[in-house]
């Protein structure tokens, strides 16, 4: 009996639960907790939570971050009936906007780039990652940024590329008691000077020369000029004899002589229509004996200048050679006009003045609607005079006889010539295209030497620019009193007026 009533009880607790409410509502399982990495933010706060089987989260980014490895801003992640989250989320994480490489293919001439703030190890461009761009090797950065910015957006700040360009020696200065001979005015990375100690002077390291060459710095961002410039006083040891002057020639730098101190530099120039051979500048070294020999002055000769177009008139005689000085003219027949130069001048060895002439018709010629039978109406006109170099003109042809053109210069440049030009009959101009010249921030006007006896020693211009020079001298038997250099400054001409005296 006792046993009967305890199986009555079990069942009917069995009973109970079978009756109760429904079992799918009771959760088998649950999800664990996301292992989420501190950078990701979630919603709801999965702290202290449980997840059931349809339970939802959903996960993001803040401040501009993105998600990795995932490419998108927020995603929502579902507890499974396996009681597992339906996204692997371990390897999840917050980092900030990335920029894309810089592809080095893409870099112009000469530019090469690194990473600043670059972190190796997780090998990505990240917000605040500088590109910093670099030039060879003796260059210089021309234009464009020095660096890009990765900023948190994935942008770059720019995408301009730098240019680089070649750099350049400065103007060499010559150290004290010392002339130097400059071979242009570009003085690329390479170029040399050769430089002679003045009267009374020698190189400290021997030799009659030394030179100067424009260099670039170990770390290549600049360039100097490099040499051993120390000039010292010679001791008067020996003197050397009166050197030879060449026919046509004269020396134009000297001192009191003979004999000549060791030391002694003298420099020759050739008349005009002769052409210097050998050294322009002669030494009197320690051995006292001139070194190198002096120059000989040779006769300018020019072959006879070449004419491609057939129609060319030669008006002069024609030669296998021309002297310097010599004239060739030219002319077009009837109906043409000459282009190019109607005379050229020898002037200088196997070179001729001006441009090879060529013909071109005269004649300009368009239909007459006017009359029943259309025929052509032929004026002369003149060659298109062309347009220098920064400077525009108002007309751009047909240039017919009557027809003018007007020309301007560009701002900075000032004109130099006639503005107007006029298409006379026989198809020719009034004047030259006039020229545009840079207008320098500071100018000199020939500074006025009243002695006749004054030789200028370099070429003589209208006016001059700043910091440009005028070298004088005197004639033998003559010194020169006041300022043998005279220098354009922003206050005017350094120095005094220049003037010879003779020797007592």
């Amino acid at each position: 009996m006792v046993l009967a009533s305890t199986q009555l009880l079990v069942a009917t607790f069995v009973v109970v639960c079978w009756t109760g409410s429904d079992a799918s509502a009771v959760p088998r399982c649950h999800c664990p907790s996301p292992p989420l990495h501190p950078s990701v933010d979630v919603y709801p706060d999965v702290e202290n939570l449980t997840y059931k089987p349809d339970d939802t989260f959903r996960f993001h980014c803040s401040n501009w971050r993105v998600l990795m490895p995932a490419p998108v801003r927020n995603v929502s992640v579902r507890c499974q009936e396996d009681c597992k989250w339906s996204v692997d989320i371990s390897e999840v994480r917050c980092i900030e906007r990335q920029c894309r490489p810089v592809n080095e293919s893409d870099l112009p001439p000469n530019v090469t780039l690194h990473y600043k703030y670059f972190n190796q190890s997780r090998k990505e461009i990240e917000c605040g990652v500088l590109t910093i761009f670099e030039c060879h090797k003796g260059m210089e950065r021309r234009s464009g940024p020095r660096f890009w910015q990765c900023g948190c957006d994935g942008n770059w700040s720019s995408q301009e590329f730098p240019t680089c360009k070649v750099l350049t020696c400065d103007t060499l200065t010559p150290p004290a008691n010392a002339y130097c001979h400059s071979t242009g005015e570009i003085n690329d990375i390479g170029t040399s000077v050769e430089c002679v100690c003045n009267h009374g002077f020698r190189p400290k390291h021997g030799g009659d020369s030394f030179t100067f060459v424009c260099e670039v710095a170990d770390d290549g961002s600049s360039v100097s000029w490099v040499g051993e410039p120390d000039c010292v006083k010679i001791p008067i040891l020996g003197f050397c004899d009166e050197p030879a002057i060449p026919a046509y020639g004269m020396r134009i730098f000297s001192s009191s002589g003979p004999p000549y101190p060791i030391g002694t530099v003298l420099k020759y120039v050739c008349a005009t229509g002769r052409v210097l051979v050998g050294h322009r500048v002669i030494v009197c070294n320690d051995s006292t004996h001139w070194s190198p020999n002096p120059p000989t002055c040779e006769v300018v000769l020019c072959r006879q200048p070449e004419v491609e177009d057939k129609l060319v008139i030669v008006l002069t005689e024609v030669k296998p050679t021309y002297l310097f000085g010599s004239e060739v003219a030219y002319a077009c027949p009837r109906h043409y006009h000459l282009v190019g130069s109607a005379v050229r001048r020898c002037i200088d060895l196997d070179r001729w003045s001006g441009t090879q002439p060529q013909c071109k018709s005269n004649l300009s010629c368009k239909a007459d609607d006017t009359r029943s039978a259309v025929k052509p109406v032929c004026k002369e006109s003149c060659p298109d005079p062309g347009i220098p170099i920064n400077a525009t003109r108002n007309n751009n042809g047909p240039f017919v006889s009557g027809s003018h053109v007007d020309y301007e210069c560009s701002p900075g440049t000032r004109l130099v010539g006639s503005f107007r030009i006029t298409c006379q009959p026989k198809s020719t101009w009034t004047d030259e295209i006039p020229s545009c010249a840079r207008k320098p921030d500071i100018e000199c006007e020939h500074p006025h030497v009243r002695d006749p006896r004054v030789i200028q020693m370099t070429e003589t211009f209208f006016s001059y620019e700043y910091h440009n020079d005028i070298q004088y001298t005197c004639a033998p038997g003559y010194k020169l009193v006041g300022s043998r250099r005279r220098k354009c400054l922003k206050r005017g001409w350094s120095g005094t007026e220049p003037s010879c005296k003779k020797r007592s």
